[in-house]
């Protein structure tokens, strides 16, 4: 009788899918473009073990279907967890904020992400962290690395920082939207 009533649902189920699908009712939506207005707070979460010395990365960023700007901070304060995940100490240093523009990948297609690469802000720092991020973006730019955030193109996906050199992925950090 249960396998009776299981084949029925099977048969039912599938009938109906077919029916919607030829209908047209029932279609895959189009990839979201991201909302200009609306500006993405991401973080990592603390990083065990840590990207090089980075134990966080947080995002601020605008984009578009074209690309977009923002801030980017990576945070190398060491902490402490419980066994809840929770930070009991920390060494509470600050990082600044680091300005980073955003320009789409077109040559790939993904029906799940949209594809950004990252370049650091050219602007010209005054302050002695920022001119130390510098050095940094500097040796970065000369090691081949490149940096991408990929976007969900539905609101359920994840975003993700890709660390990648010569096309082969080194990193994939999993972010989360903070807002």
């Amino acid at each position: 009788m249960v396998r009776r009533v299981c084949l029925t649902f099977l048969f039912m189920f599938a009938w109906g899918t077919a029916l919607l699908l030829g209908t047209g009712l029932l279609k895959a939506e189009p990839p979201a473009t991201p909302n200009p207005k609306e500006e993405l707070f991401l973080s990592s979460g603390y990083l065990t073990p840590p990207h090089g010395s980075t134990h966080e990365f947080r995002l601020q960023v605008r984009l578009n279907e074209k690309g977009g700007s923002g801030s980017m901070q990576a945070d190398e304060n060491q902490c402490r967890v419980n066994l809840f995940g929770d930070i009991t100490f920390s060494t509470a240093a600050y990082y600044p904020y680091r300005g980073i523009n955003l320009k789409r990948v077109t040559d790939t297609t993904s029906p799940q992400h949209h594809l950004y690469e990252i370049t650091y802000s050219t602007e010209e720092s005054t302050n002695e962290d920022e001119l130390e991020l510098d050095l940094d973006e500097k040796k970065l730019r000369t090691s081949g690395v490149h940096q991408y955030l990929a976007v969900p193109t539905r609101d359920l996906g994840t975003y993700r920082l890709v660390f990648a050199t010569e096309g082969t992925v080194d990193r994939i950090i999993r972010l989360e939207r903070e807002r």
